[in-house]
């Protein structure tokens, strides 16, 4: 194609693509939902059927607005949850430690992979960088983030027109930003992602994983506005009614990784007051609930009792059946984590859905990993297949937001082809 041909071709994708967003930002203003997409219908490439409308958990299946089994399948995407002290999309230095957008080319990218979903990592951090305030007879006012707001609703409503399904994860790793990664990180020393640096004001005295098991015990540190639980009520619930008429949003993961190791958390009461109300702001949604590091190490019993739980886990283990040449065996190998996983949605009758997986470290990225799994492809095989057999979701970690898209680490055509074909 000639020259003035090609710039002729994209001023008009981009007179299209400028309309739409215009006509979603009228829409959101009137208060009418947006769209939702018909059913069965697939997109260029597709290899899983859209689900129609909203989601509901029937028993430990997922179901749509028409009655179908849907099993989620997509990627983990980021940009959203990277986090600065100041919630802000400045992205100085080395760690780059400042939200970004996915564009309208990394939206289409993401599209043509050919699945139903993507599991999208946000960040109190950066919704609320400034601690709530009081009025003196003990009510607070909390100060929303609108650029990052601005950004978060330009996202959704491009992955839905993408014809994908968002399940929002409010996402924390080393906690937040007032913390650092640790030296297994895959960017070692950089600032955490997630929490509100006014969450943890006595940060210098202590650890990131201490400060995360005091959160879910109950505690609330000195100089916090509030307490920490109301706090993060507060927050999530909004992000979930700011999304309520919303369809593309079918899915709110309540905190990503709250693992403390055999430290005394109180999981149980945490969920029995976030997850009720985060149903009352939004009650069309599904909400995930994460309870293990281990399958030794389940915290929650019994769920809170709203409608709509899923049971969320994340698949981390270097092997689905067996070790292959160089790996040591682990207490548990990826298949029988995942038995215990299910034998737990079954006991809770609901469905399971696996928010994180490496694909058994098929690109050698999983963070602190020495011992990569030569068997990958066959133990991904296996697992897609035990997970399609059982109505098991899944969403690979992930899509990583690079400053070029076309590199993706972490998708890999053999990576890719491995997720469609198994």
């Amino acid at each position: 194609m000639r020259g003035r041909s090609r710039a002729l071709v994209a001023a008009a994708v981009v007179l299209a693509l400028l309309a739409g967003t215009v006509a979603y930002l009228v829409t959101r203003s009137s208060g009418t939902p947006a769209a939702s997409h018909p059913a069965g219908t697939t997109h260029s490439g597709a290899q899983s059927p859209v689900p129609a409308g909203y989601l509901t958990a029937s028993g430990t299946r997922i179901v749509d607005s028409s009655g179908n089994v849907v099993q989620l399948q997509g990627y983990n995407v980021t940009g959203l949850e990277s986090t600065n002290p100041e919630g802000s999309n400045i992205r100085a230095g080395a760690c780059n430690a400042g939200w970004r957008p996915l564009t309208t080319a990394e939206v289409g990218q993401i599209a043509a992979y050919g699945f139903n979903s993507v599991r999208l990592p946000i960040s109190w951090g950066n919704l609320e960088p400034t601690a709530p305030t009081s009025d003196g007879s003990g009510s607070l006012t909390h100060h929303w983030n609108a650029q990052y707001l601005a950004a978060l609703d330009s996202e959704i409503t491009q992955l839905g027109d993408a014809r994908l399904k968002v399940i929002l994860d409010m996402h924390q790793s080393s906690w937040g930003p007032s913390f650092s990664t640790p030296q297994t990180a895959k960017r070692p020393g950089c600032p955490g992602s997630g929490m509100p640096t006014w969450l943890n004001p006595q940060a210098a005295q202590e650890k990131a994983q201490t400060a995360a098991c005091n959160f879910y015990a109950g505690k609330t540190e000195p100089g916090v506005p509030g307490t920490a639980w109301a706090d993060f009520v507060a927050a999530e619930s909004y992000v979930d009614g700011h999304f309520a008429g919303n369809s593309t949003v079918v899915a709110q993961d309540i905190v990503n990784e709250p693992y403390c190791g055999r430290t005394s958390t109180n999981l149980t009461g945490f969920y029995g007051l976030v997850a009720p109300a985060l149903h009352r702001a939004n009650p069309n949604i599904l909400l995930m609930l994460e309870d293990r590091e281990t399958p030794g190490s389940f915290k929650v019993s019994p769920p809170p009792p709203v409608p709509n739980i899923v049971f969320s886990v994340h698949l981390h283990e270097d092997y689905w059946s067996a070790p292959t040449a160089g790996q040591s065996p682990l207490p548990f190998s990826g298949q029988a984590a995942l038995a215990a996983d299910l034998a737990r949605a079954t006991e809770w009758n609901v469905p399971l859905y696996v928010g994180e997986f490496y694909a058994f470290d098929a690109t050698g990225n999983q963070n602190g990993n020495k011992q990569p799994d030569q068997n990958w492809t066959a133990d991904t095989a296996a697992f897609l297949k035990y997970a399609k057999d059982n109505n098991i979701g899944w969403t690979y970690w992930a899509w990583i937001q690079k400053s070029d898209p076309t590199v993706q680490p972490e998708v890999t055509p053999a990576v890719q082809a491995a997720l469609r074909n198994g």
